[in-house]
């Protein structure tokens, strides 16, 4: 899920292909550069015959998008119109002919939505030309290392020496874990690389029926914060800030979690597996 940071906070280059064991101690198939840039994730892409577009890495989002303006340019045929479910919105999409997506070695043919992301764009001041989604995880075992700034594809799951493993489901197709925030709600978070926020947490408030579109959120709309604790298996954070919401914002999901929490631990994302493994980052 996507946040614009309009009046409140918000919610690349070459390729290096490797074949090594590194600080964790998993062999890296591949790897690529991420850019952070106000507190979002930022990674090289390209679409067709177009080899470097600017794309943001959005676990919380369960399809991959490419900008709408620029479909013509690129050569990808809108198919049929589409309807994304977002934050308390929804918005109009096109599902387009088959592409291919390509991160680093990795190609992924497939349709993708084509979104107006002009109002992203005017948001974060900078523009976004796609987004990189949860469905590009489906099948991998994919590694973001925020601190190093790096997406890592690995060959087998990593070690867990030290770490916190957690249940993997896609939830409104987009990868969740179980978690307890307080002492009150336990269900399925969102893993949101759209959000940086630490958490935020559906308190109380009206459900929503069944998710049936693809799920892609970015709100403009402030919110109270405040402390609370979160708890993910083994991993117990205190007084993390966290963001309150009154109305569920996906079916059977409690909240999210969002690049606080990944930028002090290593996030692997094992689909294969199904499970989730946080590494606490190196001092």
């Amino acid at each position: 899920m996507l946040q614009v940071p309009i009046l409140r906070s918000l919610c690349l280059g070459g390729l290096s292909l490797v074949n090594f064991i590194a600080d964790a101690r998993a062999e890296i198939l591949w790897e690529a550069p991420l850019e952070l840039r106000n507190g979002l994730v930022w990674i090289k892409a390209g679409v067709g015959d177009e080899k470097s577009l600017r794309f943001l890495l959005d676990t919380g989002a369960g399809s991959s998008f490419v900008d709408l303006g620029s479909t013509k340019d690129l050569g990808v045929k809108l198919v049929s119109p589409e309807i994304v479910d977002g934050v308390n919105s929804s918005s109009q999409a096109w599902r387009t002919s088959p592409i291919d997506l390509k991160i680093g070695p990795a190609t992924m043919r497939k349709s993708l939505l084509a979104m107006d992301l002009r109002p992203i764009s005017r948001g974060l001041r900078r523009q976004v030309e796609g987004v990189l989604g949860a469905d590009f995880f489906q099948g991998r075992i994919l590694q973001i290392d925020l601190k190093k700034k790096r997406l890592r594809a690995l060959a087998s799951p990593p070690p867990t020496a030290g770490a916190v493993v957690l249940p993997l489901k896609f939830v409104n197709d987009a990868p969740c874990v179980p978690g307890t925030v307080g002492n009150q709600s336990t269900g399925w978070l969102r893993l949101d690389t759209g959000c940086v926020d630490f958490l935020q947490w559906v308190e109380t408030g009206t459900k929503i029926s069944k998710a049936a579109n693809a799920s892609f959120g970015f709100s403009n709309a402030s919110m109270p914060y405040r402390r609370e604790d979160l708890f993910l298996g083994s991993l117990a954070l205190r007084g993390v800030r966290t963001g309150i919401h009154h109305r569920e914002l996906f079916p059977q999901e409690i909240g999210l979690i969002g690049n606080g929490l990944f930028s002090r631990h290593v996030l692997t994302i094992d689909c294969p597996s199904k499970q989730v493994v946080l590494l606490p980052q190196s001092r």
